[in-house]
Order: C-alpha cells, then sequence, then structure tokens
C-alpha cells in the first residue's frame, strides 16, 4: 500500500467514523463534544496506520511517516474547516474569519500533535502484534 492508499483509507475510516458516533450519540440523545471527536481522531489514525503496516509487512520508513503524519493532518484540517463553517451556517451564526481562523489554528496544533503522537502509539502496537519469527 503506498502513502495515497493510506491517506484514502484515512479519510474513509475518518469520515465514517464522525458519521456513526454523531448518529449514535443523536439517538441516544448526547451532544457530541471534542472527547468524542478526539476519540474518532486518534481512531483513524490507528486504524490506517495498521492497515498500512498489515498489509506492507513493515511500518513506515521516515520519510513515510512524514508524508502520511502531514497528509492525515491536511485531510484532518479541511475536515474540521468544513465542519466549522457547517456549524455556523446551520446555527444562522455570523462567520467571523478571524474567529474562524483563530479556532482552526488552534484546532490544527491540538490535532497535529495527536496524529504525530497516535502514529507513534500505532508503531509499537504494530510491532508488539507482529507474528513473531
Amino acid at each position: 500500500m503506498s502513502i495515497p492508499g493510506l491517506l484514502l483509507r484515512y479519510t474513509a475510516i475518518y469520515v465514517l467514523l464522525l458519521v456513526v458516533a454523531g448518529a449514535v450519540f443523536y439517538v441516544l440523545g448526547i451532544k457530541t463534544n471534542s472527547g468524542i471527536n478526539a476519540g474518532v481522531l486518534i481512531g483513524s489514525v490507528y486504524g490506517a496506520c495498521l492497515w498500512f503496516s498489515n498489509k506492507n509487512k513493515r511500518y513506515f520508513e521516515g520519510s513515510e511517516k512524514k508524508h502520511a503524519v502531514f497528509g492525515m493532518w491536511v485531510i484532518d484540517m479541511a475536515l474540521q474547516f468544513i465542519g466549522v463553517w457547517l456549524a455556523g451556517v446551520a446555527t444562522g451564526a455570523e462567520l467571523l474569519l478571524s474567529s474562524m481562523l483563530f479556532l482552526l489554528v488552534f484546532i490544527a496544533l491540538l490535532h497535529g500533535i495527536a496524529i504525530y503522537f497516535a502514529v507513534g502509539m500505532a508503531r509499537q502496537y504494530a510491532k508488539q502484534s507482529a507474528p513473531k519469527a
């Protein structure tokens, strides 16, 4: 599997988990929050990274890890931008560009750190679960 394949799978897992989690919590009458979204993000990173590891029988090499982390971060930021914009439109709120940019920069920092560390943690899990030769 290539890095573009990894990013495609990450996007599919992330969007699917966001929709499913949103639907489940809506049905249960629970408001979604940043903790749920963080869990979905980390679960998506784990899923895509472990899929890559299983498919290739190895984990990322140096440059692949950089491309994977950056690609997942860019996709996450695009989805966050869409989410913030849709939430503003749905509530009829007046979207202030400065407020929206500040929020996205804050989210970008936190999610970038989370993605970086989740990729590292997935590596540890992949090593531990790999069959011993």
